[in-house]
């Protein structure tokens, strides 16, 4: 049968030594002396445990340890027991502020401004940045102004919130008041819907002065027309005098573009064919060259021929004087 732990516990010898573990250590070893806190005794028992002479340490009577040893547990017992604790806990009051409003501007819709020194602007910024771009917060069924304040995801007024869009949508003309603005010269169309005001941030008339002066350039011909009526005139005869004058000067120097082409192919043709010529050149030359050269060599060989002829009858010669 299998034994539980406690019998297996009650088993096992309390004597040291007795006990089949090689590994146990009996009490013997072990000082009964209480531990101490004081860094020169403590530093003894380590010189002792590592075989080095007591006392090796010279500063260790000069060190001096970093916390006193607690005595009485005080502050075992007020980390266990808060309640028994000397200085007992703040408890923080809650403060009640009355909350400031102040009305937008633009929709008249109250806005909270208690946030602190910073951060009543930047609430008051907040909320009337979305009515910075006043036309994508029209009505996308009647664009018709919305009465009350519309959030960025709903972009229809209360009424048609719930109605789907007509089949029409963006893609039928806006009714409305045709207007025209400039701004630098630069003449811009919109179209204002019925029952709709001018934006709240008008564009200041001109936008940029600095670039005023550049597009305010005075006409001869045409000072006193106005500019949508620029369109529909028609070209005076000067102006058909000198738009003749200007073809036929684009077709002479098409005339002379083509010329130049030609006379550039032709150039080019010419060097070729010098050069052609010239190659023929060098190639005789190198013909010549080498039929010189081998001429050369047949005479070094028979010029090799005839010094050793010399040199035979210049011996015999000799010869013959000795024996007379």
């Amino acid at each position: 049968m299998r034994k539980s732990t406690r019998q297996i516990k009650k088993e096992v010898p309390d004597t040291p030594g007795s006990s089949d573990n090689p590994f146990e250590i009996p009490d013997e070893d072990f000082d009964d002396e209480p531990e101490t806190s004081d860094p020169a005794s403590l530093m003894k028992k380590m010189d002792m445990a590592l075989g080095l002479n007591p006392g090796h340490w010279t500063a260790g009577a000069d060190i001096q340890p970093l916390f006193e040893p607690d005595t009485d547990n005080s502050s075992r017992e007020q980390s266990l027991n808060p309640s028994t604790s000397r200085t007992p806990r703040k408890t923080r009051k809650k403060v009640v502020v009355d909350a400031d409003f102040m009305n937008c501007n633009f929709c008249g819709r109250p806005i909270q401004t208690n946030f602190g020194k910073y951060k009543i602007s930047r609430s008051l910024g907040l909320h009337a940045f979305l009515h910075m771009n006043w036309r994508p917060y029209r009505c996308t069924v009647c664009n018709h102004q919305a009465k009350q304040h519309v959030g960025i995801s709903s972009r229809k007024c209360p009424d048609h919130r719930k109605r789907k869009k007509r089949e029409e949508g963006s893609d039928a003309e806006m009714p409305g008041v045709k207007r025209s603005i400039e701004i630098a010269g630069f003449r811009c169309e919109y179209t204002m819907p019925s029952g709709m005001q001018d934006p709240p941030m008008a564009f200041p008339q001109p936008l940029f002065p600095q670039l005023q002066e550049l597009y305010d350039v005075p006409t001869t011909s045409h000072e006193d027309v106005k500019p949508e009526v620029i369109k529909d005139l028609r070209p005076c005869e000067e102006c058909k005098q000198l738009r003749g004058k200007l073809a036929e000067k684009e077709a002479e120097i098409e005339d002379l573009k083509q010329r130049l082409a030609i006379a550039d192919a032709l150039q080019q043709n010419r060097g070729n064919e010098a050069h052609e010529q010239l190659l023929c050149e060098n190639r005789e030359l190198k013909r010549k060259q080498e039929k010189f050269f081998t001429h050369i060599g047949e005479l070094s060989t028979q010029n090799r021929f005839l010094s050793d002829e010399v040199d035979g009858l210049m011996e015999r010669l000799s010869r013959s004087e000795g024996r007379s």
